[in-house]
């Protein structure tokens, strides 16, 4: 399987790569939104983790683009801090969220 990390923070991209190769998983990692969503419609991926805070496009718009085009990728993403389930209106069919 191959999994798409679209995460800023490198400790955390790091963490989750490393913990998802150790398990058998193919993944490629990208450290800003427009570069993550660049791969995610050019590549096949069967999940994708995308966070919502990053520089030069936003995880809402990187998943609303994966949307719009047609790519189903499934989408984990997580609500930074305690902000509300209200971020993702908009966002139809977009992610499991945590």
């Amino acid at each position: 399987m191959r999994i798409l990390i679209i995460e800023d923070d490198a400790k955390i991209a790091s963490f989750l790569e490393k913990g998802l190769k150790e398990a058998g998983f193919t993944v490629d990692s990208r450290g800003d939104g427009q570069a993550g969503l660049e791969l995610a419609l050019s590549v096949s991926y069967d999940a994708a983790i995308v966070d919502l805070m990053l520089p030069k496009l936003d995880g809402l718009a990187v998943i609303e683009t994966m949307r719009s085009e047609n790519v189903d990728t499934p989408v984990l993403s997580s609500v930074p801090g305690n902000r509300s389930m209200t971020a993702f209106r908009g966002c139809s069919g977009a992610a499991t969220i945590i």
